[in-house]
């Protein structure tokens, strides 16, 4: 017995093409392993030239986009994005245009506060009235004259741009001036100011909106 024969129709000729990356076209073609070789073997393709192409076309996000932040964008194990980087465009590391993640940073705290800056944070004036109110999900807001300042724990600020890593958010929110200038200890992340609310004391970054 051959088993069942597959045939290759323009449908099935075109998945494949769409389709370069081969455990990706195998599990959703719902075939062998041996009929995947087969079916690219008669329409002339090279696995190694598929990839290629697929990384070829996405070769502006490799040159700009941090190593770790392509992966979660193409779903790509982070070992590969560095391996294909090497090959296509050199030693230089992605992730050294800070300039990008300055930005990536500033326009997702914009989002955040859009949707979150009235229900996501606690009025501190309430909280130090009433010292049983909880802190509010991200945090706290105070109120001053130069307008509201956000305090984030290391793991609220976290929690509101998951995208990055804390040392990355923090150092690109000081860049941006989303908070104050601070100092830095042994090339890490700013420390933040130590508070102390409703009887607890805490560290918070205190974070407002630029030139505001």
């Amino acid at each position: 017995s051959r088993g069942v024969s597959l045939i290759l129709t323009p449908v099935l000729a075109q998945a494949l093409h769409d389709l370069p990356i081969f455990n990706e076209a195998k599990a959703a073609l719902g075939i062998s392993h041996t009929a995947l070789n087969q079916l690219r073997r008669r329409v002339a393709m090279r696995h190694r030239d598929q990839l290629d192409r697929w990384w070829r076309d996405r070769i502006d996000g490799l040159k700009t986009l941090p190593i770790d932040t392509f992966a979660r964008c193409y779903g790509v194990h982070p070992d590969t994005v560095k391996a294909y980087h090497q090959r296509l465009v050199g030693p230089t590391q992605p992730g050294t245009n800070r300039t990008w993640e300055y930005q990536r940073v500033n326009q997702l705290m914009v989002m955040f506060l859009d949707h979150h800056a009235d229900t996501g944070f606690t009025d501190l004036r309430h909280a130090k009235q009433n010292p049983a109110i909880p802190m509010g999900e991200y945090g706290y807001r105070e109120e001053t004259p130069q307008g509201p300042v956000y305090l984030f724990t290391s793991d609220t600020l976290v929690r509101a741009i998951p995208e990055f890593t804390l040392k990355r958010i923090s150092r690109a929110l000081e860049a941006t001036g989303w908070v104050e200038a601070s100092t830095w200890v042994n090339g890490e992340k700013p420390i933040p100011k130590p508070r102390r609310i409703s009887g607890r004391r805490n560290l918070y970054y205190h974070v407002h909106r630029p030139n505001s």
